[in-house]
């Protein structure tokens, strides 16, 4: 199973239901690049905890720091530790993954990426594309850059996925789309319009592959969990 933004949230705790089920072999393609965390760091658990150590790092060496490159550094930290605890998670379960750092909007690095997992796991017979991004704004208020931001990682992000896997012997496609592709939501223009997008390429991919593959397009709704 080959997974775009897998790895952290509401999609790894599916993962890990999955798996408790049918142990798999799975490639899980984030965006999130690990990194080895300073020992240091590692009794701090919370936000306020890591903000904390590391401006006191910061004034120690006589350097100055934002609270944007504190909050975004906390955030990097906090990132990697789910997404290393989730990949642990899920190989408890008796399956195998990988993770490959990848830009799922861009067509080369999702190619890459989904080589590497056959290399490693042999053809690819399932995908699940979960990544998502959002840039909430009222439509007079949203860059270009926003909109694309928000809609390539839905949309090209299938279509990169589908392009990579055309010659696997795909049996399942399931798409994370939203409540929001079918009733809209304030300041989502542009993640309504690529879930929307989502449902109907599910439909024509099942059109097209016919019986024995199955395609879903899940509308979630709010989940306490983050989302």
């Amino acid at each position: 199973i080959v997974v775009s933004g897998g790895a952290r949230g509401v999609t790894a705790a599916c993962l890990y239901e999955l798996l408790q089920r049918t142990p798999a072999k799975l490639a899980i393609l984030g965006r999130t690049a690990l990194q080895d965390e300073a020992a240091d760091l590692a009794a701090f658990t919370t936000d306020a905890e890591l903000k904390k150590a590391l401006l006191a790092r910061y004034q120690g060496a006589g350097q100055q720091v934002t609270p944007m490159e504190l909050n975004k550094e906390v955030s990097g930290i906090l990132n990697m530790r789910e997404v290393r605890n989730n990949l642990a998670k899920l190989e408890s379960t008796g399956s195998k993954d990988l993770y490959i750092p990848t830009d799922i909007s861009d067509e080369n690095s999702v190619a890459d990426s989904v080589e590497q997992a056959r290399e490693a796991f042999g053809p690819i017979t399932a995908i699940v594309h979960a990544a998502g991004f959002l840039a909430d704004k009222e439509i007079q208020k949203k860059t270009d850059e926003q909109f694309q931001s928000v809609f390539s990682t839905k949309v090209a992000g299938l279509k990169n996925l589908l392009s990579a896997t055309e010659l696997d012997p795909l049996t399942h496609m399931i798409c994370f789309s939203s409540v929001a592709a079918r009733v809209g939501n304030n300041g989502q223009v542009d993640y309504a319009m690529a879930n929307e997008v989502l449902n109907r390429v599910c439909q024509e991919e099942k059109f097209r592959r016919g019986a024995g593959f199955i395609a879903k397009s899940i509308g979630w709704g709010p989940w306490a969990g983050g989302m």
